[in-house]
């Protein structure tokens, strides 16, 4: 097991859950939209970086053969917990993806807020195209350095203790990272620019955290949605959503 950063806190007091992640909660909101309609049964999916295991339950549910791993052994250790309430059938591995030998390819991988944790960006995208079968579907999330709050701390302050604070390493150019899993051999089927100044707020800021308990009806959520996607082409997006396909035949 090689760990070549220490694992920030923040993966170290990994939540179990009680109920499988829904189309209405506000964290996986986005992804939950452009994911699931990928999970079919009787698809293997892995989940990279599985962290709480939120997607890798979602696609369980869904009737996919899921396998999630992730370097944290708090997350692992919550996840098999999680499992066991939610009685669905998810094996969990402690290991570090990039170095780990895995005998198999898979149908979809989930590689969601993952790559900016890790020490080498490129050989991930190799290894992810590596694990997919011949038109096998990436699913796949990064954060961009066009984050309003992000460029606003930066400016500030010349650094951001938030990034720090949960294990980032780099931030991404939209641009880079298409280039990047084209180059890679990847067909780039969807993007979506995600997480614009109003939602970065509320998951960011003490204030929105408040608001978000207050306000949290799912009437607010969509209106608060709609809102900050009219906030992305003015300040910026946080994060950006990418479908990818591995071309048959490779």
């Amino acid at each position: 097991m090689k760990h070549q950063h220490p694992i920030p806190e923040i993966f170290q007091n990994t939540p179990i859950l009680h109920r499988v992640p829904r189309s209405t909660d506000f964290a996986s909101w986005h992804h939950y939209q452009y994911f699931v309609p990928y999970f079919k049964p009787g698809l293997t999916v892995l989940d990279v970086g599985c962290g709480a295991g939120t997607f890798s339950f979602i696609a369980a549910e869904k009737g996919c053969i899921v396998t999630g791993v992730d370097i944290s052994q708090d997350a692992i250790s919550s996840c098999r917990v999680s499992a066991a309430n939610l009685g669905l059938d998810v094996e969990f591995i402690y290991d570090d993806f990039v170095d780990m030998k895995i005998g198999k390819k898979y149908d979809i991988i989930i590689c969601s807020e993952v790559l900016e944790h890790t020490e080498d960006s490129l050989r991930v995208m190799e290894k992810l195209y590596e694990l997919l079968v011949d038109g096998g579907i990436l699913l796949f999330s990064v954060p961009l350095y066009s984050a309003p709050l992000y460029r606003y701390h930066i400016w500030r302050f010349r650094r951001c203790e938030r990034d720090k604070s949960v294990g980032h390493l780099r931030r991404y150019m939209h641009w880079w990272i298409v280039a990047n899993l084209r180059h890679e051999g990847f067909v780039v089927q969807e993007q979506k620019l995600i997480e614009g100044l109003l939602r970065s707020w509320i998951a960011e800021s003490k204030y929105g955290q408040l608001f978000r308990k207050v306000f949290g009806k799912l009437c607010i959520k969509r209106i608060v949605n709609w809102l900050d996607s009219l906030l992305i082409p003015i300040f910026g997006a946080s994060n950006i959503i990418i479908i990818a396909k591995k071309r048959k035949g490779e």
